[in-house]
C-alpha cells in the first residue's frame, strides 16, 4: 500500500498514467475493480409524499402555509448588501414511535430539501372550495443529506440508550 501510495503520488506530480510506474517497477497494476466497488462516500437522497386534504376553507389555507414555509426555506437568502448568498435551511428528520426515535428505521443525518412538487389534482379532478383553495394536494419533498454516512457513525450513534445498551434486539442506524 505505501508503495502504491508513493507511485500514485509520484504520478500525479508527473502527470504520467495511471499505475504505469508500478506496472514497470514492480510488475503489478492496480485492481481495476476495486475502482468500481468504491469511488467516493455518496451524498443519500430521501422522497417523501403526502397527500394533504383539507376538510374546510381555514384548513386549506393551512395547507398553504404549510407549502409556503417549505417553498421559502428552500430558496437561498440574500445578504443585506445583495453580494453574497447565504444556505437554504437544513432540517433533521426523524420516525418518531410514541414520542421517540423509531428503533426500527433508518436515521437521517441534516438534510437540505433539494426539491419540492405539488400536484394540486391528486385525485385525478381539479376541485376548490368557494375561495378556490383546493380541495387536495399532493406534496413530493426530495431531501439529501448534507454529510455522508460513514462505518463510525453507528459506532457513535447512542441515541436509543441511556446506559449504553439498546431497548430493543437490534437497531437499523443510518
Amino acid at each position: 500500500v505505501k508503495e502504491a501510495l508513493g507511485s500514485a503520488i509520484v504520478e500525479a506530480a508527473t502527470g504520467s498514467q495511471t499505475g504505469a510506474m508500478l506496472a514497470r517497477t514492480k510488475g503489478v497494476i492496480m485492481n481495476p475493480n476495486m475502482e468500481l466497488l468504491f469511488k467516493k462516500p455518496s451524498l443519500r437522497p430521501f422522497n417523501f409524499t403526502f397527500k394533504l386534504a383539507p376538510r374546510s376553507q381555514e384548513e386549506g389555507k393551512e395547507v398553504v402555509q404549510i407549502i409556503r414555509l417549505f417553498k421559502q426555506a428552500m430558496a437561498p437568502i440574500q445578504s443585506a448588501s445583495f453580494l453574497f448568498l447565504k444556505s437554504p435551511f437544513t432540517f433533521r428528520l426523524q420516525y418518531l414511535h410514541r414520542g421517540t426515535t423509531h428503533p426500527y428505521l433508518n436515521l437521517f443525518k441534516e438534510c437540505a430539501l433539494q426539491n419540492l412538487t405539488i400536484n394540486y389534482a391528486p385525485e385525478g379532478q381539479y376541485a376548490t372550495y368557494g375561495d378556490g383553495v383546493p380541495t387536495a394536494y399532493e406534496m413530493t419533498m426530495q431531501f439529501m443529506e448534507i454529510e455522508p454516512v460513514y462505518n463510525d457513525d453507528y459506532e457513535n450513534n447512542d441515541s436509543f440508550s441511556s446506559a449504553g445498551e439498546s431497548e430493543v434486539p437490534a437497531v437499523i442506524g443510518f
